[in-house]
Order: C-alpha cells, then sequence, then structure tokens
C-alpha cells in the first residue's frame, strides 16, 4: 500500500487535472487507496419537471494514477443527461468533509460491510437486515431520500412490494461485483457498472457506473452520499 505521502500526491494530481479540464468547485471529499482516486462534487440540479427548485446531487469520479499519470477514469456522468453547473461558485463548501482517521481503521472490514449490505438488504430486498448495517440516525446527505434507518427500511420494504413476485424459490441474493470499491479513514466509495441501453433502438449499450458513499462509525454505516441522477435514474437489467 502507498505511503499516505503518495496517497495525498495522486489526490494533487487528480484536483490538479480537473482544474485544467474543466471549472471545479470545492469538493465535498477526495478519497484515495493504493493507485485510486475518487472525487465527490455537490452539484445540485433542476428539479424534474420544475427548474426552478432543485435537488441535491453528487457527481462522483474514480481515476487510477501510474507512474504519475491518470490512467484510467470510471466516470458516474450520466451519457444523455449532461450536468448543469451550479450557479454559485461556492455551491457546496459547506458540505465539504475529509475521511476520518479515527485510531486503527481497519479499510477491508469497511469494505466488507459495504459489500455485505448491499448483498443482504438490496440483493434480498430484506428491510428487515437494515438494522445489522446501518445506525439508527443514519444520515442522507440528498435531502429527498428517507432519512435515518427506519426511513431506509421503509423505503427497501417499499421496493419489495413492487418487485414482480418470483416463480418459484427465490435464488441466493447476488449483486454485480463491484466495479470500483475503495476506502480511507472512515469513508467507502462504491460503484457497480449498469450497462445502460442506447435510445437509438439498436440494442447496443454504454457503461454508467453508479455510485455510493458512505461513512463508517462503530461498525455501522452512518452517512450517505448517493450519486444516482433523480432526473436519469438508471435502468436494470
Amino acid at each position: 500500500m502507498p505511503a499516505n505521502g503518495q496517497l495525498e500526491a495522486n489526490k494533487q494530481l487528480v484536483l490538479d487535472f480537473l482544474r485544467v479540464t474543466a471549472e471545479v468547485l470545492t469538493p465535498v471529499f477526495v478519497v484515495a487507496e493504493d493507485d485510486l482516486v475518487t472525487t465527490c462534487f455537490y452539484l445540485p440540479q433542476p428539479e424534474p419537471g420544475d427548474p426552478g427548485k432543485s435537488y441535491d446531487y453528487f457527481s462522483f469520479s474514480t481515476y487510477r494514477v501510474r507512474g504519475g499519470k491518470i490512467a484510467e477514469c470510471w466516470p458516474g456522468s450520466h451519457k444523455y443527461a449532461p450536468l448543469q453547473q451550479p450557479p454559485d461558485p461556492a455551491a457546496g463548501r459547506d458540505r465539504a468533509t475529509r475521511p476520518g482517521h479515527v485510531g486503527a481503521t481497519d479499510l477491508e472490514a469497511s469494505k466488507r460491510l459495504v459489500r455485505d449490505f448491499y448483498a443482504r438488504v438490496f440483493g434480498a430486498l430484506d428491510p428487515g437486515a437494515i438494522r445489522d448495517f446501518v445506525a439508527d440516525d443514519y444520515h442522507q446527505h440528498a435531502a429527498h431520500m428517507p432519512q435515518g434507518r427506519s426511513g431506509l427500511e421503509e423505503f427497501v420494504a417499499a421496493l419489495a412490494d413492487s418487485a414482480p413476485p418470483a416463480a418459484g424459490p427465490a435464488p441466493a441474493a447476488s449483486l454485480p461485483e463491484p466495479d470500483v470499491l475503495l476506502a480511507e479513514g472512515d469513508i467507502v466509495v462504491i460503484a457497480a457498472c449498469l450497462p445502460q441501453p442506447e435510445p437509438d433502438g439498436s440494442g447496443a449499450s454504454w457503461p454508467y457506473y453508479a455510485y455510493d458513499a458512505y461513512r463508517v462509525k462503530d461498525g455501522k454505516l452512518s452517512e450517505h452520499w448517493s450519486g444516482i441522477n433523480k432526473a436519469a435514474p438508471p435502468r436494470h437489467g
């Protein structure tokens, strides 16, 4: 694992790259592990159907750094729903945070917690499993998402109720292997590729990376940043 100085150098390389290629706001956070760096920016977007209002949106991208250069990128952007830059350059500055380094943070345990959470809660659509993974005062950083552990339980229960009935015995819960999974301090970032159909009916698809980030506290998920674009939610399957 690279020393902390190398991780900070990788972060700075990515931020310098973004300042050259685009107008960049203050990041909510930047997380680095090994040769990967994930950036998260707060970009409030117009509310679908009511452009006079906005909703909370967090834009993620992950980069692989090799030999002091950016070698790969996993963008969280939607090909057909371009993001609008907020009119206020200071938007999100008060949301900035950093990975907490409290004690000897076990990065592998934190990543395993997030993977198990996805498998048992969203793979099985089991709201009863949420209390094993999520703190009671669970905080969603997007205001339009349900707050607290109870809010998440209600959300997953609604998903389970709307899922089509199984034709036979329920299969073992399974989800795609994450394409991105990294942690620094108490923050874990996860993303899976959900290929989206091209709108021309050709049957072709394009890669969409669905991102989430969590803060882990006392072995439970305590905060959540969602990378799902409310105006263009990804299609599953």
